[in-house]
């Protein structure tokens, strides 16, 4: 089918006028689109809200876990795992817990699992991130990574719902078809055999 017969065919879906072959069918199918694309298109304001909210969360609980949690170096008390190998290339840059010692606030010294990177060996001196108690915990939330997460889902919970209304315009459009063919099959059917 050629852009401009689809073009055209959308357009007398969409815009059939009076034509005496648009059959009822057709006017419920253009219906069901009609309002498939109003709710997309109302969908975007909510989901600008819900990336706005996400945002609004996400960021406050950046701030909070940076305003409590700061950085310690930690000394490794047995090696790490090796980097992982396998086939042709390495893979750099992933993380294993480690039995680890570090200072505390108070002076004290503690062991736990720390977060450091494979290949690692005892002895080594690694940066982790420390609560307020001073147990290892992951990373503060970054701002930016915030702020993607809110974009992410905003976009995604908008295009979701459009799949979602497109997967239901499909459904309909074949019912509508099922519709059509039986429509027609009748009417052959009561056609008198000598007109055919």
């Amino acid at each position: 089918m050629t852009g401009t017969t689809l073009v055209a065919r959308w357009w007398n879906l969409l815009f059939p006028g009076r034509n005496p072959l648009v059959r009822r069918w057709d006017r419920l199918e253009r219906t069901v689109l009609v309002v498939a694309v109003l709710l997309v298109l109302v969908a975007v304001p909510f989901a600008g809200m819900l990336g706005s909210n996400t945002y609004a969360a996400e960021s406050e609980r950046a701030r909070f876990e940076t305003a409590t949690r700061h950085q310690v170096t930690a000394t490794l008390l047995v090696d790490a795992p090796p980097v992982n190998a396998g086939g042709r290339s390495t893979t750099l840059g992933e993380t294993a817990l480690v039995k680890g010692a570090w200072t505390r606030s108070d002076g004290t010294q503690a062991t736990g699992n720390v977060l450091t990177v494979r290949g690692g060996l005892a002895g080594d001196r690694v940066s982790v991130w420390m609560d307020t108690a001073d147990n290892p915990v992951p990373a503060p939330l970054r701002e930016d990574i915030a702020m993607w997460n809110a974009i992410g889902t905003g976009v995604f919970s908008w295009l979701g719902f459009m799949a979602l209304c497109g997967a239901g315009c499909w459904f309909a459009h074949l019912n509508f078809n099922r519709a059509r063919y039986a429509e027609w099959e009748r009417e052959w059917d009561r056609e008198p055999r000598g007109s055919r």
